[in-house]
């Protein structure tokens, strides 16, 4: 499986790379890959630069993993 749904995992302190997508941050607007808003989005994750459930690196994309010290990381500005 690609991705990860999990609701009862805590999610990083820190922020999420900002190439990492989801629906939910397209249907609420708010372009925060943090939190789903509301339930809203199925926790569909990609990568905005390869366009895929894989980053550049080939790992798997999803919030609990698009963090700091992974190799293709980038903060956002």
């Amino acid at each position: 499986m690609p991705f990860r749904r999990s609701t009862d995992e805590a999610l990083p302190a820190g922020p999420a790379c900002m190439h990492l997508r989801s629906k939910g941050m397209y249907m609420t607007g708010k372009m925060t890959p943090n939190r789903e808003v509301d339930g809203v989005g199925d926790g569909y994750c990609w990568c905005n630069r390869t366009q895929k459930q894989q980053g550049p690196d080939s790992e798997c994309v999803e919030r609990l993993s698009c963090v700091a010290g992974r190799e293709c990381f980038e903060t956002v500005f």
